[in-house]
């Protein structure tokens, strides 16, 4: 078997709370804290901004999506607009007007050079430009990283290598050349040692367009190539390892590209094809806006938003609980009990027959006032302070029960005949529902009929549509009006029959994957059930599978610890399941006394711009 560092090359990281930073697709990661492995899955897409007032292209850009810079470039070549999110308005010109200039850093702290005939660089402070030390070549679409006090800046046409660093008064060239390529449209990085530099304008033969490198500080490594050869990109990054590239041109694309620190691919289109304009933002979070499109004129003044929701996966798993007080199989519950609360009455052990009760409380079992008659193999409903107890057998000798008892929170009472008395007495049917609105269905003696509780007493409804074939052994779960009748058995013969009930007749549902009987479950309808545990087919002996189910077909889940079967469970939803007791073999002594607590699988969208805490 191979290890995930195996597989995939790096270990899963340890950490006490989920990650607080945009993080790429994909990430697996254990809590410590929730005793959880997560994962992390991300979807991208784009939507319309705000627009710019005045249409322009290739001007220079920087800060994030609610907090954007976009200056000169077409006419009138020194405006410039920031952005909050929602709008566009306007703010201090520069004092020199430019076309393919670039820059570094956010809406109220930015640095930008290019295409200026006396070289100078100019500064922003969120309302006015100052002119800054003059840049050490003559350079158009240069790449930049970083802030207003140290950024890097790196190639740009015609035939720029240079790497050049700025202080926040002056530059420096770092004598050190990218590895090819000119043009790259738009800040990408993280600061002043760590910048991607995605290549747009070739140097020479063979074309470098779409070349990837990483600066860390005191060098340039190649990453590779872009999915698609294009110039002229609106890029977003504030990371060498996760970054987003979008559009291009030769001819217009809408073509939006992800890189993870290693390679790209390609993602969800831009809504419009879009070239030169000013990229903003994070890979997470980000905007394009300005530049070129198809269009008559070719000048664009639209603004597209680009953003990752994120879903964090938790995967389902059962975890240990506190152990019974009393070792027992065959028990029956109070099949709505939520976590952390549970509560079994009755069932049997190497002493007989039980009448003892126990209560839940998270962590531990307590012993409450005993049924009225030791009883097993019965019907539960309710919750842990007002339950129901019916039908069952008592044994030695074996006599099978029509009787009914409730639970208030701390006693039985026996509810007098004829109100209390089932109009079939069985037991291994099963049940569903509350203390006043229960279900009893299948059973032993072999029949279909279902019976309904009011409150106060029963009356008979609709059959199984399987009849009594499969009928015995079967485990139940949901409520009233929408419950799950799963599993059973005949002599040499185990069954996977899902029927559902809609408070009228019984269906047929999607058949589970394991067929199984005396298994236990939990439900809220007949669209979200729990089944686990059980016998599966003959000679196959007990299980620990566990199933989910959607109204239309199961699909398997994180097995149980233990194996077991005649087993006991609960719980009014998917995420609520509770497994205790139950036997581990068909030998006499080998009941457990182990509960195990049921984690559904939890997918929370999150949008990943918001994600600061845990």
């Amino acid at each position: 078997m191979s290890t995930y560092k195996e597989l995939f090359g790096k270990y899963v990281q340890s950490i006490a709370s989920d990650p607080t930073t945009a993080v790429a697709e994909g990430q697996i990661w254990y809590n410590t804290t929730s005793n959880t492995f997560k994962s992390l899955l991300s979807a991208g897409s784009w939507s319309a901004g705000g627009n710019l007032s005045s249409a322009r292209t290739n001007g220079c850009a920087g800060g994030l999506q609610s907090s954007a810079l976009y200056a000169g470039g077409g006419s009138p070549g020194g405006a410039t607009e920031l952005y909050n999110g929602t709008a566009w308005t306007g703010s201090g010109a520069m004092n020199t007007n430019r076309f393919g200039h670039r820059g570094a850093g956010t809406q109220t702290s930015y640095i930008m050079a290019g295409n200026d005939p006396s070289n100078v660089a100019e500064s922003f402070n969120g309302s006015s430009w100052t002119t800054e030390a003059v840049y050490p070549s003559s350079v158009s679409q240069v790449g930049a990283s970083g802030t207003d006090a140290a950024a890097v800046f790196f190639g740009g046409g015609p035939t720029t290598t240079a790497t050049v660093y700025w202080n926040g008064s002056s530059w420096s060239d770092q004598s050190v050349a990218n590895q090819g390529g000119a043009a790259n449209n738009g800040p990408m990085g993280a600061s002043q040692s760590d910048a991607l530099f995605l290549s747009g304008t070739s140097l020479g033969s063979p074309a470098l367009i779409g070349r990837t490198q990483i600066w860390n500080g005191s060098s340039w490594t190649s990453q590779g190539t872009a999915s698609l050869q294009k110039d002229s990109r609106m890029n977003m990054s504030q990371s060498s390892t996760y970054a987003v590239s979008a559009g291009g041109r030769s001819p217009y694309s809408v073509v939006t590209e992800l890189f993870d620190g290693s390679a790209w691919s390609t993602t969800t289109s831009l809504t419009t094809a879009q070239a030169a304009g000013g990229g903003a933002g994070s890979a997470s979070s980000g905007l394009t806006f300005g530049g070129n499109y198809p269009g008559s004129p070719d000048v664009y003044n639209g603004t597209q938003e680009w953003d990752v929701s994120t879903t964090i996966v938790v995967p389902a798993t059962w975890s240990s609980g506190g152990n019974l007080v009393n070792t027992r199989d065959s028990m029956m519950t109070a099949a709505q009990a939520t976590q952390p609360a549970a509560f079994i009455f009755g069932g049997h052990n190497n002493s007989g027959t039980l009448t003892f009760s126990e209560s839940y409380n998270g962590s531990s079992w307590t012993s409450t006032n005993a049924l009225p008659v030791a009883k097993q193999l019965g019907g539960g409903a309710g919750v842990q302070t007002a339950a129901l107890c019916f039908g069952g057998q008592t044994s030695p000798p074996a006599t099978t029960r029509a009787t009914t008892e409730t639970w208030d929170g701390s006693n039985w009472t026996a509810v007098a005949a004829p109100g209390g008395t089932l109009g079939t007495g069985r037991h291994n049917g099963g049940s569903a529902g509350l203390q006043d609105a229960a279900l009893l269905f299948g059973g032993t003696p072999s029949t279909a009929n279902s019976e309904e509780w009011n409150g106060s007493s029963w009356t008979e409804g609709n059959n199984l549509s399987r009849g009594t074939t499969g009928s015995t052994d079967i485990c139940g779960a949901g409520i009233q009006t929408s419950a799950l009748a799963m599993g059973g058995t005949a002599p040499s013969f185990v069954y996977n029959t899902v029927e559902e009930y809609n408070g009228t007749s019984w269906t047929g549902g999607g058949g589970l994957n394991t067929a199984r009987r005396r298994a236990a479950a939990a439900a809220s309808t007949t669209d979200a059930g729990l089944c686990f545990g059980g016998l599966a087919s003959p000679g196959s002996g007990q299980t620990a599978v566990a199933e989910l189910y959607n109204g239309t077909a199961w699909t398997n889940t994180a097995s149980m610890g233990t194996a077991r079967y005649y087993l006991g469970g609960s719980g009014a939803t998917q995420g609520d399941g509770f497994a205790f007791g139950g036997l581990l073999t068909g030998a006499a002594s080998s009941f457990t006394d182990k509960t195990e607590e049921f984690t559904a699988p939890d997918p929370s969208a999150l949008n990943i711009k918001t994600l600061t805490t845990s």
